[in-house]
Order: structure tokens, then C-alpha cells, then sequence
């Protein structure tokens, strides 16, 4: 009868043992699964930084046409005052 393999340090959780490094593969895998991601939240950063730069132009033109429409219902006001 033969006897079953030793598990030895060297084989990794897929091979059947807790090891200190996973085979090459996998490693190869993990980083280039955390390079992805790692670009995946350099793009989150930079779109959080357009929208916050497109919400303070927002904003700029929000008050600018408050600013407008309060001189238009301030001429409204002179102009009824002298018809009165």
C-alpha cells in the first residue's frame, strides 16, 4: 500500500498546508490583484477630486444667478415704485 504524501512547509493552502508564500501563480495573482486595485482607487481619487472641483463651479454659478436675480427683483421694485 502506498503511503499518502507528506505535507511539507513548502505546499500552500491550495496543495492542502498553511505555508509561509503561496506558489508562483498565486502570488502572480495577488499582486496583480492589488495593482488593480491599487489603479481602481487612484481613478476613485482623482473622480472624487473632478466632482468636488465640478461642485464648487456649480456652486459659483448657483450664487452668481442669486446674485442676478436679486438686482433684477431689485430694479422690479424701483421700477414700480416710480409708476406708483
Amino acid at each position: 500500500m502506498a503511503r499518502p504524501r507528506r505535507l511539507t512547509p513548502e505546499r500552500h493552502v491550495l496543495g492542502g498546508a498553511m505555508t509561509k508564500r503561496p506558489p508562483p501563480r498565486v502570488a502572480t495573482e495577488q499582486r496583480h490583484a492589488a495593482a488593480a486595485q491599487a489603479d481602481l482607487l487612484q481613478e476613485l481619487l482623482l473622480l472624487r477630486r473632478a466632482l468636488r472641483a465640478e461642485e464648487r463651479e456649480a456652486d459659483f454659478w448657483i450664487d452668481e444667478a442669486e446674485r442676478f436675480r436679486n438686482q433684477l427683483v431689485e430694479v422690479l421694485r424701483e421700477r414700480a415704485m416710480e409708476k406708483s
